[in-house]
């Protein structure tokens, strides 16, 4: 793992490279998966983006090594960094999953209910650009007196109109 820091000390970047392996079937083990990160951040110091990209390397560290795109996802963070806890606190995430041709595969939105902590998370998908989501399970935080989490509960809700 290689990573890099901007001028305030904050992560720009991550590169993570798997373990050797024959992904070209020349039956040499020098080839591997690698995922390069990117982390954008706003004036106050927040993170608001992530941009990933995940390639094969054939002929890894070698004279002639090739770098082949396999898929790539942008993550977005609606953050509010005014809430009454005064900490910064995600909202939502909206991540983007793109194919080795830059189309749009999938979208995932996570939503947060916020309190003094996270409440609940409810995760919803769309494969169509956004224009219609469907709404995974909501999942329920519970915590012990010293705020550490005790399970997050998967649970069906049930809406009554």
């Amino acid at each position: 793992m290689d990573c890099t820091y901007n001028l305030q000390g904050r992560l720009e970047t991550v590169t993570t490279a798997g373990v050797l392996e024959d992904l070209d079937s020349d039956t040499n083990a020098d080839d591997r998966n690698v995922e390069v990160a990117a982390y954008t951040y706003n004036p106050a110091g927040i993170r608001v983006d992530a941009d990933v990209i995940r390639y094969d390397v054939t002929d890894y560290g070698q004279e002639g090594e090739t770098w082949t795109k396999l898929s790539s996802s942008t993550t977005d963070y609606l953050v509010d960094s005014s809430n009454h806890t005064g900490f910064p606190q995600v909202l939502e995430e909206m991540t983007v999953e793109y194919n080795a041709s830059d189309v749009e595969a999938s979208r995932t939105r996570i939503q947060y209910t916020i309190g003094d902590d996270v409440i609940s998370q409810t995760e919803s998908t769309s494969t169509n650009g956004g224009s219609s989501w469907t709404t995974g399970n909501t999942q329920y935080l519970v915590y012990d007196g010293h705020g550490c989490i005790l399970s997050a509960e998967m649970a069906q809700v049930n809406a009554f109109g």
